[in-house]
């Protein structure tokens, strides 16, 4: 007999012990017998211990329950692991629709922070105003610029 089943007796049974003392209180009040006032104290103890046991069963129950829903959840099929994952995969996606903008606006800032006019140095061969490629091996952030907006 497993844990489970012995708690499902254990609530059946005070239950049980509760209806009698119940059913003692009330047989003890309708005909009044010579004792009873221990008649109607046994009745109480048998209702307060049997109400205590259902209580004290259905508690531990309860947490048997608690205790296979949180070693299935750490099984591939729990539902607390299906919405981590959820979360995840939406954090993710978040993250890929923000990275084009935001390199979109770095490639902006770099190109009027870097790229001097014609105005700035009016000395220089034109081959110099063209973008070259720098130590990394990538090209200038204007033609970057022309890629990302061909796409």
């Amino acid at each position: 007999m497993n844990n489970r089943t012995g708690y499902g007796l254990r609530i059946v049974l005070g239950g049980y012990l509760a209806y009698l003392g119940i059913r003692m209180l009330i047989q003890t009040v309708n005909e009044r017998p010579a004792n009873m006032m221990f008649m109607g104290a046994m009745a109480v103890i048998f209702s307060v211990v049997g109400i205590a046991y259902v209580a004290y069963s259905l508690k531990k129950v309860w947490e048997l329950r608690k205790e296979e829903l949180k070693s299935q959840g750490d099984g591939e099929s729990g539902t607390d692991l299906y919405q981590e994952e959820a979360a995840g995969v939406q954090e993710k996606e978040e993250k890929e629709v923000k990275s084009p903008a935001e390199d979109t606006e770095k490639i902006s800032d770099e190109k009027t922070e870097k790229a001097p006019g014609p105005e700035a140095v009016p000395n220089e061969p034109a081959e110099a105003n063209e973008p070259a490629e720098d130590q990394s091996g990538t090209q200038g952030t204007e033609e970057l610029e022309n890629d990302y907006e061909e796409k």
